[in-house]
């Protein structure tokens, strides 16, 4: 295994995607949510535009990030999110006995697409908020690979949702539910986004996250914008994940957090179950 692979590895155990906030609860005045994290998806089953399976090279992308929530007002928060750093791998494919070549390996290394957004409260009551979110994507990364293994998509999307969250108290636990619209450009088609999660604490430390996540491409996108190779950007995508998170105190205001994703009705998507482990504070 190369160094650069063992070391992430060894880093790993949150997203390559920004952690998905199905609920709408916004930081106090001054105070935040801080979040490293980091992610491996790894396969080799795309699935194109039919939802067919197609057998592709080992496809691997493996992603450090950073996640911050900052209140600016106690109903106004500051969302920021950044990869700061992405590899992306396409194995070597060789026939046997042959030996002939089909693909040769790539790799790639960059920074990611990030996103910039606000989150504003618009009704509070005893165990229920309801905000609306206004995300803008940050196209950072590079999309102009020769080989197709893009950091990035290339586009300045905008993304408009709708958030809200819910206390089970007395219960230990929450639900959390979020609708947007995701507007985008140069070819990509518009898109719908859902998320949903329930969430619990299990004790003094132990908390538990079942999370569930889709997109719905209007499938209007331009049929030259394919998206890069493997399906990582993809154009005209859809698919619903899910998938638990696992979070343990280990200090007072350290969070560790270890998740698996894995998805269903695919479309122009890559077939994999992903791996992600954070370490969050609030301050």
């Amino acid at each position: 295994m190369r160094p650069l692979t063992l070391g992430l590895l060894l880093v790993l155990l949150l997203a390559a995607a920004p952690p998905a906030t199905a609920s709408g609860w916004t930081q106090p005045q001054g105070h935040g949510f801080y979040k490293m994290g980091a992610q491996i998806l790894r396969g080799h089953d795309f699935h194109d535009g039919q939802g067919r399976s197609v057998q592709i090279p080992t496809l691997a992308q493996y992603t450090l990030s950073t996640y911050v929530e900052y209140g600016l007002r106690d109903n106004l928060t500051l969302i920021t999110y950044l990869p700061v750093f992405e590899r992306i791998t396409l194995n070597r494919l060789e026939g046997r006995p042959s030996g002939f070549v089909y693909t040769r390996g790539e790799a790639v290394n960059g920074i990611g697409d990030g996103e910039l957004g606000l989150r504003f409260r618009l009704w509070q009551g005893a165990a229920t908020v309801v905000s609306a979110a206004l995300n803008l994507g940050l196209a950072l990364g590079n999309d102009e690979q020769a080989s197709g293994l893009q950091t990035g998509d290339g586009e300045w999307n905008q993304r408009l949702e709708l958030q809200l969250g819910h206390s089970l108290y007395p219960a230990p636990a929450w639900i959390g539910a979020s609708l947007g619209y995701d507007h985008r450009l140069r070819g990509y088609a518009d898109r719908f986004v859902y998320n949903a999660e329930i969430g619990t604490h299990m004790g003094q430390r132990w908390h538990l996250i079942l999370h569930a996540r889709g997109v719905r491409s209007l499938d209007e996108g331009a049929d030259t914008v394919r998206g890069g190779a493997g399906g990582l950007a993809a154009n005209d995508q859809r698919y619903f994940s899910f998938g638990p998170e696992v979070l343990f105190d280990v200090a007072a205001d350290v969070t560790l957090s270890l998740g698996t994703m894995t998805g269903l009705d695919l479309r122009n998507t890559l077939s994999a179950p992903s791996l992600s482990v954070g370490l969050s504070t609030r301050r």
